[in-house]
């Protein structure tokens, strides 16, 4: 696996940016709100700037989530999209829940190299030469 480019502990979180998109690993027991997805955009748009790139969240822990925060990530003009990687029921099942709230590209797998191979073609479609630069509608 390539070595991130950076690894920062935010209060809830872990993160490591990589070239086109981001790992997350919340801490255990954490709860994800508004206010903790608002410090993540704001992480994330300050390392990739106006670069196009993907989230994956790996859900090793167990935590809550309220799903309405997706509302909000259609707004992030250079997201892509977003990859969740968990390895047992409950959380695939919390994740779909998760989906229908999520406006952009969203795919849940039970291996991080597949989600990790999935974003890197989801933001190379997205920054090709016939998607660049970005219409409105998209």
């Amino acid at each position: 696996m390539v070595q991130p480019l950076k690894i920062l502990d935010i209060d809830f979180a872990s993160l490591q940016f990589f070239e086109k998109y981001v790992i997350s690993i919340v801490q255990e027991d954490a709860m994800v709100d508004y206010d903790s997805v608002k410090k993540l955009q704001s992480t994330m748009e300050s390392f990739y700037g106006d670069d196009f790139y993907g989230y994956i969240s790996y859900r090793n822990n167990h935590y809550s989530i309220n799903p309405l925060i997706h509302l909000n990530c259609g707004k992030m003009l250079t997201l892509v999209g977003m990859a969740v990687v968990c390895n047992d029921h409950l959380r695939e099942i919390t994740a779909a829940f998760e989906e229908k709230f999520f406006s952009k590209p969203f795919s849940i797998f039970n291996d991080l190299d597949l989600a990790i191979n999935w974003m890197d073609d989801l933001v190379d479609k997205r920054t090709s030469p016939d998607n660049y630069p970005p219409k409105k509608d998209q």
